[in-house]
């Protein structure tokens, strides 16, 4: 389910648990490129 801005629930989500400290910087960032990567999120 994508929010108003069109951003899945599930990439907040992963934000979230970044921002909440659940996973690592290097966790996030990975997460970040692979969905670049993936074409899932455009630069």
């Amino acid at each position: 389910m994508a929010s108003s801005n069109g951003i899945p629930a599930w990439v907040r989500g992963i934000a979230g648990w970044w921002a909440e400290g659940k996973i690592s910087d290097d966790d996030f960032v990975t997460a970040i490129k692979f969905l670049v990567h993936q074409r899932i999120i455009k630069l």
